[in-house]
């Protein structure tokens, strides 16, 4: 009996220890530490840091720091959310810190700004919106644009629920209707009349380097309604079209018949590069569609949905 009370006195005696222990008071922190120590961000990305502090005892401590960040690329909030800022010029990688104090105590770790993803055309990611180009000197409006040709409906009608003077994300995907050798391209350019942008308007080509792209790849979604087959194209700011990157869709990239179904594509940009003569350093459409070759008849349209553009960097 009496090996029983010992047992239960040992035990409560061990609460209680465990109860001081935990109920311990902590101290002031004497030293603070960012997790995770480093990190790689691409521009326009977003990444969370977080701060652990310590007493004199190596018990935590809850705190909240200030948070700045030490270089131009970037920003944080009072949460610790780091923003890489999708302006960050090439080249890349870019280096900045991000720095944490609180009173007398810091701590800085490195971030590496990396090559962001390229989203030329997408409604499924909105946090990517048109690549802007820079203002011009009379500060026209310049954006990356879609534009059909010819600019007779005719020949290639988008559909109704764009505004074809700007196109906005939160639909779904984008309806392309050909009925002769038109097409649609994706384009860096500026537009030299605001009021009547590609409506018959003119435009500036703007050439743009993407030659950090070259180990990467092109990805988009892809449905054709129809059983005609139609191009996909690269084009360089250089007006020869010997030298653009020019494949049937299903014929030459899938091998495959025109089906009615969704396809994602992936296509790896070292292999187009052999046809471009200038290695991507001077790309005025990073994307475009048409039905060149294909014959002008209206009763052969071409009907395709398209999604989800995007120029992704090599990892």
């Amino acid at each position: 009996m009496r090996a029983k009370y010992v047992s239960i006195l040992i035990s409560i005696l061990f609460l209680i220890s465990c109860s001081k222990e935990i109920m311990t008071p902590t101290g002031e922190p004497v030293k603070i530490q960012i997790s995770p120590q480093s990190a790689s961000v691409r521009a326009g990305e977003t990444k969370r840091f977080t701060v652990y502090a310590y007493d004199k005892n190596n018990n935590f401590v809850n705190i909240t720091p200030q948070w700045s960040v030490e270089g131009d690329y970037g920003i944080i909030n009072s949460a610790g959310i780091f923003y890489a800022l999708p302006e960050t010029p090439a080249p890349f990688p870019k280096t900045v810190y991000v720095v944490a104090k609180y009173g007398n105590l810091t701590d800085k770790v490195s971030v590496k700004i990396l090559l962001p993803v390229l989203g030329v055309f997408t409604e499924s990611y909105p946090e990517l919106h048109y690549d802007r180009c820079p203002l011009s000197a009379t500060n026209d409006h310049k954006a990356v644009i879609m534009m059909r040709w010819p600019p007779s409906p005719i020949c290639c009608e988008l559909s109704a629920t764009y505004n074809p003077d700007e196109y906005t994300e939160g639909t779904r995907g984008l309806k392309i209707e050909i009925t002769g050798d038109g097409g649609m391209a994706i384009k860096f350019a500026v537009f030299i009349n605001c009021e009547t942008k590609w409506k018959g308007g003119t435009y500036d080509n703007l050439g743009r380097d993407l030659s950090a792209y070259s180990n990467g790849k092109i990805t988009f979604d892809v449905k054709c309604e129809t059983a005609n087959d139609f191009f996909i194209k690269i084009e360089e700011n250089d007006n020869i079209d010997t030298d653009d990157y020019n494949k049937k869709f299903f014929e030459d990239i899938l091998g495959i018949d025109p089906d009615n179904q969704w396809h994602h594509c992936e296509i790896p940009l070292n292999d187009i590069i052999p046809s471009l003569a200038n290695g991507l350093t001077n790309i005025s459409v990073p994307f475009g569609l048409h039905g060149a070759n294909l014959g002008a008849s209206s009763s052969n349209p071409i009907i395709v949905y398209l999604d989800n553009v995007l120029w992704v960097p090599a990892e």
